[in-house]
């Protein structure tokens, strides 16, 4: 017994000594009003920009022109409201203030080819840089152009709106980081000069439209020239072309500027300049940035994350390339620990040279694929072409359509993928959804249009167990084959309806916080088990239990509450008392506070009281028996569709944001009583999305494309509306047939006759016809 207990010791010792991982919180997050800031000289330009962004915006345009009444605008104006000024118009007192309760932009001024103006060269540029954000437009002594024109030289409204949308998106989490830098996935690394053309605008819209890219690596070292305001146009030309994206928004770019000894083009010795472009990126908005550990110094990385952090949504990865020789395990080990530590990055990336297969393999394995923080590794050249077929995660890659690539040895994601399928680095796996009966779910179109979209040779159908004789009892022959089919080697997944969700809980090892909570299991994955000593109901992996109904709730409410207008109350109803209700209950309590959202205080109305009561002191509600005075700010009503449900007007009239977790028939009574009441609403349809995206997450370790999915349930949801409307027409047509059947003999006798009529007059007529041209022909022949 003394072994044992040194050794817990020693493990609790070493827990303590570790340093713990740190929470990055976002050190500067105004909510404020959008503030233009630019040159003296630069009013009309500034104005004209103001108030094209203020409609973009949806807000209004406010002018500072004096000192010291920036604060009393502040105070009069809504987040949307854009505020514009020269900085002469500003005291320190107002800059204090602008990077305290405002998202301040700096408006770059320079010529038509993108060099800074003098004032711009000369000027002391501490205030500027003090700004979050940073646009281009053009001098104002300019001729040739128009004070419109130069207004939006850089991108104009278009590049302010999304620094604004970029400035308000949330951090991502540790997990949702890793789903960006995802398996299977790729950043196609771009060799152009001039993202102005239209045939790099036309190869930049294909790419976007790639769900096996992830994101885009704008190489600033490539472009013809480094001057801040042709590098700002560039990017916003970039964005111009990538805004539709398999994301449904625009697509993420990584802003890289590379020096020649870590294979890029970047002058070595101009390291400053290098920063300087790094710290432009930042102040653009970009998704990644990618810094070079060994090239910057300590204080210029520290520098670089803090400016990542004040605004929230940048990405950094941290990146080395250690070229010239080969690179052991143990080394490449060592290597991006110290890449880590040093970039401090959300994920990070070694390149090695290779001189054979065996070191790409080497570079390969030190890849984890569960590592945190992400870990990209690689090797250059002809032989090291295996490290990008063997490693998963997150690899630069080319393209069919690009000119040229950026790094020898760089493979298209459809090689890459072609030969991990080849080679059983990605074997194919079987997923479905458990079900009493094949009632014409639409998860398997939604799942296989994923699957498509991301490159991924796995398949998804049905499988169907009967209610009685089935799971119920454990022992029986149909558990057994369930127990054969989750070890299964191929087996990938499972999503799980009623009336399973309760029943396949004794055949996983273990269970989520949120499924146990709930008390049901809608997703059921594999995990492998190689951290484990002890036999697991699934083979070599651990099956792992979970419940994403709640995930999916949360998002359709979220998203409708955004467009609610009525009157904050702090309350939600649950309508309903089975498992979809146990989910939407956690939904609005422990979910909202689990995705940084307050929660909810929870009423439960179900016509069962007793089982209202129950389910209202599982989650921390309050059951009610009487819905009339009840006002909300959400509702979600998880009984079936055929019921006809309907909530008393008094309960619409605070217009909430209302959810019907019933995705049969679309249009269910309630979501037509709240649209004709004015509420946001959200369809089952959306909720069966939102939970799949998070299934699929859950299984590929990658960012979902949703739009795909969500295509492929609502076109099946028309072919199932189209059908209905078929089938319901040859009803039709054969009960006419058998009233007809039933008619008078007399009638169908008539009807006959007539018919017999209509033949002999025709045979007549055919031998008429006949005779006619007998004569026709004999006549011609006479006359020859």
């Amino acid at each position: 017994m003394a072994l044992p207990r040194c050794l817990a010791i020693l493990a609790a010792a070493h827990a303590f000594l570790l340093p713990a991982q740190k929470a990055r919180t976002s050190l500067r997050r105004a909510t404020g009003p959008v503030v233009l800031i630019g040159e003296d000289s630069f009013g009309e330009e500034l104005a004209c920009l103001g108030q094209s962004a203020a409609t973009a915006l949806s807000g209004l345009s406010v002018a500072v022109r004096g000192k010291d009444e920036l604060r009393n605008v502040l105070k009069n104006v809504d987040a949307n409201d854009v505020v514009h000024c020269t900085d002469s118009a500003l005291t320190g007192k107002d800059w204090n203030l602008l990077e305290r309760d405002a998202c301040p932009i700096w408006v770059r001024c320079v010529n038509e080819f993108g060099n800074d103006v003098v004032k711009e060269i000369f000027r002391n540029g501490k205030r500027r840089k003090t700004c979050l954000y940073e646009v281009a437009a053009c001098a104002p002594y300019s001729a040739v152009l128009s004070i419109e024109e130069r207004a939006s030289w850089g991108g104009g409204a278009s590049s302010i709106k999304r620094i604004v949308d970029f400035h308000r998106r949330d951090r991502l989490s540790d997990d949702e980081v890793a789903l960006e830098a995802g398996l299977d996935t790729f950043f196609v690394s771009l060799t152009f000069e001039d993202y102005e053309l239209p045939e790099t605008r036309q190869v930049l819209a294909e790419l976007a439209n790639d769900a096996r890219v992830t994101a885009l690596e704008f190489r600033c070292d490539l472009l013809r020239s480094y001057n801040p305001g042709n590098v700002l146009k560039q990017l916003h030309a970039a964005r111009e072309a990538c805004q539709a994206s398999w994301r449904g928004s625009e697509a993420r770019l990584m802003f890289t500027v590379r020096s020649v000894s870590q294979a890029g083009a970047f002058r070595d010795e101009d390291v400053d300049e290098m920063a300087s472009l790094l710290e432009l990126g930042l102040r653009a908005g970009v998704d990644w940035l990618d810094v070079e550990t060994e090239t910057l110094s300590r204080k210029q990385l520290k520098k670089l994350r803090r400016m990542a952090d004040e605004r929230g949504a940048t990405l950094v990865l941290g990146s080395h390339h250690q070229l010239g020789e080969t690179t052991s395990s143990a080394r490449a080990e060592a290597l991006l620990n110290k890449c880590a530590k040093r970039s401090d990055g959300d994920a990070v990336k070694l390149v090695v040279d290779a001189a054979s297969a065996d070191d790409a393999a080497s570079a390969a394995t030190v890849a984890d694929v569960d590592s945190r923080p992400p870990r990209v590794v690689l090797a250059l050249g002809d032989a090291g072409k295996l490290s990008r077929v063997l490693g998963r995660r997150f690899l630069p890659a080319t393209h069919e359509s690009l000119p040229s690539t950026a790094a020898p040895g760089q493979i298209s994601p459809n090689e890459a993928l072609a030969l991990r399928r080849d080679w059983g680095v990605v074997s194919p796996k079987k997923y479905a959804v458990l079900l009493e009966s094949d009632f014409g779910s639409r998860s398997p179109a939604m799942h296989n249009a994923a699957f498509r979209a991301c490159g991924l040779p796995h398949q998804y159908s049905v499988l169907e167990l009967p209610d009685q004789g089935g799971l119920d009892d454990v022992n029986s022959e149909t558990s057994q084959q369930f127990r054969d089919y989750l070890a299964s080697p191929s087996f990938g997944g499972l999503s799980v309806t009623i009336p399973h969700k309760l029943r396949v809980q004794p055949f996983l090892d273990e269970l989520t916080d949120s499924a146990r909570k709930i008390g049901a299991v809608n997703t059921i994955t594999p995990r492998p088990a190689l951290v484990t000593s002890r036999t697991t109901l699934g083979g070599a992996s651990v099956l792992t239990g979970d419940n994403t109904d709640w995930i999916g709730i949360c998002e359709c409410i979220s998203k409708a509450l955004r467009k609610r207008s009525g009157a904050t109350t702090g309350r939600a109803l649950v309508v309903g008392s089975g498992g979809t209700a146990r989910a939407a209950c956690y939904a609005m309590t422990s979910g909202r506070r689990a995705r940084g959202e307050k929660p909810f205080s929870l009423l439960v109305y179900a016509r069962d009281t007793s089982k209202a009561e129950e389910l209202a002191r599982a989650f921390g509600g309050k059951a009610v028996a009487d819905l009339a005075s009840v006002t909300v700010d959400a509702v979600v009503s998880t009984i079936p569709g055929a019921a006809n449900f309907e909530l008393p007007p008094a309960c619409l009239k605070n217009k909430p944001a209302v959810l019907d977790a019933a995705y049969k028939p679309a249009s269910t009574a309630l979501l037509v009583q709240a649209k004709a009441a004015g509420c946001p609403m959200a369809q089952g349809a959306s909720m069966l999305v939102a939970q799949g995206v998070a299934q699929l997450q859950q299984w590929t370790g990658r960012v979902a494309p949703i739009p795909a999915m969500r295509a492929a349930v609502f076109e099946t949801a028309a072919w199932r509306v189209q059908r209905a409307f078929r089938d319901k027409m040859v009803r039709k047509m054969l009960a006419e047939a058998r009233r007809l059947r039933r008619a008078r003999m007399r009638g169908r006798m008539q009807r006959c006759w007539r018919m017999a009529l209509g033949k002999r007059r025709a045979a007549r007529f055919a031998v008429a016809s006949a005779v006619a041209a007998a004569r026709l022909d004999a006549l011609s022949a006479a006359a020859r």
